[in-house]
């Protein structure tokens, strides 16, 4: 039986970070729902790449290269997108870069700032500026990507673990301020996954290990288990949900694990 309030077809959807890891699961699965895409990362060549296997769905799909950090790329990226697509229904914040693994003693600021800008600050700037289009049509899906080292304090990821409790508390603000728009902001918190930011992870054996050991289910993610929340959050089937946080984790806040 296939249910119509998670159809995306006819709409607009623009993901930050899309040229590799959860990006580019997350533009994949929203084409396959339905959704015309703008694909929005510094990586042009394999955005192409992956605009032809949306073309070859059948959806429409638009490259922009974007520095997140740069707030006139994501004016151009707003600009470029409505140009092309007369609207924008859905954007999803999914571009960061990977935690610095070290006691907070030890982290410089010049790392803190990193982290912060990117993995924080960008997450604003691409909510305001998308907000502004959403406001005008009367409707719009703000998905901000957080992580499940937002959630409880996190051992060795103060800067990360920070950025993230920030864009979880973001999205509550913003969900508040902006419901009279019809504006629904939620975030998706992933835990440890096998690509993008959890690569690193598997290059170091101590967190690894202490992973798998508080994981629940005793494996990491595969990258297209964090489909179902977005297309939740991306879709009507969302319209009654905003402010929220989706923990897709395998169990890891759950577990409460101790990460020394």
């Amino acid at each position: 039986m296939k249910l119509e309030v998670f159809n995306l077809q006819d709409r607009t959807a623009v993901v930050t970070g899309s040229s590799g890891g959860l990006g580019k699961a997350i533009a994949l699965g929203l084409a396959e729902a339905g959704a015309d895409l703008v694909l929005a990362s510094r990586n042009v060549k394999i955005n192409e790449e992956i605009a032809d296997q949306i073309r070859h769905m059948g959806r429409k799909a638009l490259v922009v290269k974007v520095d997140i950090n740069k707030n006139e790329d994501w004016i151009d990226l707003r600009s470029r997108a409505l140009d092309e697509f007369g609207k924008v229904d859905i954007l999803v914040n999914n571009a960061g870069i990977s935690p610095i693994y070290k006691k907070a003693e030890e982290i410089q600021l010049d790392e803190w700032d990193a982290i912060m800008s990117t993995n924080l600050r960008a997450v604003f700037v691409g909510c305001q500026i998308f907000m502004e289009p959403m406001q005008k049509q009367g409707s719009g899906k703000i998905i901000n990507i957080s992580s499940a080292a937002g959630g409880e304090g996190s051992p060795r990821l103060a800067a990360y673990a920070a950025a993230k409790a920030g864009v979880a508390n973001l999205t509550q603000t913003l969900s508040i301020e902006w419901a009279e728009y019809g504006i629904q902001v939620n975030a998706v918190a992933p835990g440890p996954f096998e690509v993008g930011l959890g690569e690193s992870i598997m290059d170091s054996q101590f967190f690894r290990e202490s992973w798998l050991r508080s994981l629940p289910v005793k494996r990491f993610g595969k990258v297209r288990e964090i489909l179902g929340a977005v297309v939740l959050l991306a879709s009507q089937a969302s319209d009654f949900i905003t402010g929220q946080t989706i923990y897709v984790d395998g169990g890891w806040t759950a577990g409460k694990p101790s990460i020394g």
